[in-house]
């Protein structure tokens, strides 16, 4: 998901369980990209369910399965601030790029 600052999109659900629920065994990726401001992202379990916040739009990830799939955040550019909250990592996989000013 880039930057959807502008736009009247204010929250993104994204489902990576199979069509009739449960976990599909395959390795899913979800990319959430900042912004080149400085950007304040955190992503916290809410629920069963992934939630990234301080973007334009919030990010729900359900039906994730941690040994298969992953989260990244790119923050691009910008003096970036992103805290994972550790029992996020019971749910989704997570890597944090901070971009070229960190």
């Amino acid at each position: 998901m880039n930057d959807l600052t502008g736009t009247d999109v204010k929250s993104v659900d994204v489902g990576l369980a199979a069509s009739g629920g449960g976990g599909d065994a395959s390795a899913d990726t979800v990319v959430v990209n900042g912004t080149t401001a400085p950007d304040k992202v955190k992503v916290a379990p809410s629920g069963g369910s992934v939630k990234v916040s301080g973007l334009a739009a919030q990010v729900r990830i359900t039906g994730a399965e941690p040994a298969n799939d992953t989260l990244r955040i790119q923050t691009l550019a910008g003096d970036d601030t992103v805290t994972v909250v550790p029992a996020v990592l019971a749910l989704i996989q997570t890597i944090v790029d901070l971009g070229p000013d960190e």
